[in-house]
């Protein structure tokens, strides 16, 4: 089981590594960075304040943290799972941003 439960977590981080290359390529090699955590709340400092984004689940969720000085932080779910990611991370990154990607 446990051997099972690591083959999972290797293989959706590598997806989740890909969600994020395809986010780049289209916002810009050095504009978006990946970072695994596991945590039931998020909390944003920056100047203007604080954001907490409270997960409120033991369930394995993978998401993504959209964050850009002037504006307010985006939280994104892929509820489908790690493969589910890609597809709704670059159009979501893409509009936060102000940026257009060619779609794949």
């Amino acid at each position: 089981l446990k051997a099972s439960r690591q083959a999972q977590a290797r293989q959706a981080r590598e997806l989740v590594r890909s969600a994020v290359q395809d986010t780049k390529r289209c916002l810009g090699e050095h504009t978006a960075s990946f970072k695994i955590v596991f945590a039931q709340r998020i909390v944003v400092r920056s100047r203007h304040g604080r954001e907490t984004f409270d997960l409120g689940s033991d369930s394995t969720l993978v998401g993504a943290l959209l964050l850009r000085p002037d504006a307010n932080a985006r939280i994104l779910f892929a509820g489908g799972g790690p493969e589910a990611l890609s597809p709704m991370l670059v159009p979501a990154a893409a509009e936060y941003f102000g940026k257009v990607c060619a779609s794949r």
